[in-house]
């Protein structure tokens, strides 16, 4: 298997997993008295579902041939699921862990199973209709390419499925784009010890099997960290052995690959501020730009500190947008309500949890902004400051086409200048925790 192509790998997975789902031979390790990663025994499925974690309460609880046996731990036991909260199931097969994770969540909550196997994702849907779960669906997609939306995942499950991807950093690249600031990985996969031998390399039945396409530890932390998680923890699971050397009998597999449970968490804002002053005019310059091109003042001074700060969730850029220009023009200018949003950005806090300690700063930092920002632009009123009113339409489109328009770009360049100097005096001051 080494020497296959990306594609390639995908199809053989594919091809033997869809001919498991179908209750057909797609294992390439037997004979086989256990029922594991590599194939769906159901006459061992108490034995393994308690090797990999799961309570006898888990096992009978769900419908009959959601449990395929296919997994190597339990991530439910790891994910703290709350009520309310949406969980994506990575590589969810006939949905076991998906069912689980609905229950935890409860019916304000959903889940989502994503699995590349046609197969799999019937014999899901139809588990889930003898269910009646009306709060999990399944997609079919590929893990790398995920069919889910940006930041709308609060936790990722996947039990012994991203070993299987022949592109693992591309799979940590989609968790975090599709969690949300603050979500969460609760993952069970295979992990390996040392290098595998050649013979078991290059065999399709230990790629297939979660073995072969097993990563080490260090390279799945550093892949994780380079993605931009945090709190990034890989523990292995000693008592597996006895669960993976049933896998392949006599090959001795079990010195050479272990389960293992991944956890890591999306931070909220990855913040950084530039030391010096030369990124002031950066910024300005960039919030000139945006309102030049799109036109809109609190939006372009978030943008323009979004960039320079290294924040790339969408979420922030679209919480600006209800302000428009200057809360739909009549009353504070764009400037002043972005440059807020930037204060808050840099100086708030994350959780609520956090207390009360940091809200003081917050509060005297703004308040001094809005000073400065009075002084430059001459007030904090859009109406004031164009000489528009800008709830009679007419007056407002007639304003969009005039040179008057124009100085609302100087007004955003100048207001950008004035929130970033203050953030590099609170920088050079201490001021700031990041």
């Amino acid at each position: 298997m080494k020497g296959e192509k990306e594609e390639q790998i995908r199809q053989k997975v594919r091809e033997h997993y869809g001919k498991v789902a179908t209750g057909g031979k797609g294992c390439g390790c037997e004979p086989q008295s256990s029922a594991t990663c590599c194939s769906p025994n159901q006459a061992a499925g108490d034995q393994a579902g308690a090797l990999m974690g799961y309570t006898s309460t888990d096992l009978e609880s769900i419908v009959e041939g959601a449990n395929m046996n296919l997994g190597c731990g339990n991530p439910i036991a790891i994910a703290a699921l709350q009520p309310g909260e949406t969980v994506l199931d990575l590589g969810c097969g006939a949905g076991f862990d998906s069912f689980l994770a609905a229950r935890a969540v409860g019916p304000e909550g959903r889940v989502i199973g994503v699995d590349m196997t046609a197969e799999m994702v019937a014999k899901a849907r139809t588990n889930a209709e003898s269910m009646r779960a009306e709060n999990v669906s399944f997609r079919l997609g590929e893990i790398e390419h995920l069919p889910v939306s940006d930041a709308s995942i609060d936790v990722i499950l996947s039990n012994c499925v991203i070993n299987l991807s022949p592109d693992k950093k591309q799979v940590w690249r989609e968790t975090y784009r599709v969690l949300r600031p603050g979500g969460r990985l609760a993952i069970s996969d295979i992990v390996a010890l040392k290098p595998l031998p050649g013979d078991m390399q290059e065999q399709v039945a230990f790629y297939t099997g979660c073995v072969a396409g097993a990563a080490e530890v260090d390279p799945i932390e550093a892949d994780l960290a380079a993605s931009g998680f945090n709190e990034v923890a890989v523990r292995l699971r000693p008592e597996s052995r006895q669960m993976i050397g049933q896998w392949f009998p006599g090959s001795g597999v079990e010195e050479y690959v272990a389960s293992a449970e991944i956890e890591a968490i999306k931070p909220f804002v990855y913040l950084q501020v530039p030391e010096g002053t030369e990124w002031i005019a950066e910024v300005r310059t960039k919030a000139e730009n945006y309102m030049k091109n799109h036109g809109n003042c609190a939006q372009s001074i978030v943008a323009a500190f979004s960039e320079v700060f290294g924040i790339d969730d969408p979420l922030v850029l679209k919480a600006s947008s209800g302000f428009l220009g200057g809360m739909m023009h009549s009353l504070t200018c764009g400037v002043h309500t972005g440059g807020v949003m930037v204060m808050g950005l840099v100086l708030g806090r994350e959780r609520l949890e956090d207390g009360t300690d940091g809200l003081y700063q917050i509060v005297i930092s703004t308040q001094e902004m809005i000073r400065r920002l009075n002084d430059r632009l001459g007030s904090h009123s859009c109406q004031e400051l164009t000489g528009v009113d800008f709830t009679d339409l007419r007056q407002a489109a007639i304003f969009s086409r005039s040179d008057e328009h124009q100085k609302c770009f100087s007004r955003v360049a100048d207001g950008a200048e004035v929130i970033a100097t203050l953030i590099s005096e609170l920088g050079n001051q201490g001021e700031l925790k990041l």
